[in-house]
């Protein structure tokens, strides 16, 4: 769903909603175990519409792979994060550990 409200809050809480479900998933997975997890670093801005119609909500997520260390963030906006479901997020999260497991050991 698209949030459009003024209050930052609302979107910090759809965000959240997400990045539980994502590290829940990550947690229960039996071939990852856990190992990798998504955290909000930074929300570097708040943009109101000019006609005050809604605003977006500027979010810096992270995966940490805790085996190695390895960091890999990307900005966006809540509404993009979340939207259909999240999938944004699930194809951030999934690139990131297939580069780190596949492509780093050639």
């Amino acid at each position: 769903m698209w949030k459009t409200s003024l209050k930052r809050k609302v979107h910090q809480r759809h965000i959240n909603k997400y990045v539980r479900l994502m590290n829940k998933n990550l947690r229960n997975d039996p071939l990852w175990q856990g190992q990798f997890v998504v955290s909000q670093i930074e929300s570097p801005s708040f943009f109101v519409y000019p006609d005050k119609s809604g605003a977006d909500y500027y979010v810096t997520l992270q995966v940490l792979d805790r085996e190695t260390g390895k960091t890999i963030s990307k900005t966006k906006t809540a509404n993009d994060w979340c939207g259909w479901c999240g999938c944004d997020l699930w194809w951030f999260v999934n690139n990131a550990i297939i580069e780190w497991r596949y492509y780093s050991n050639e």
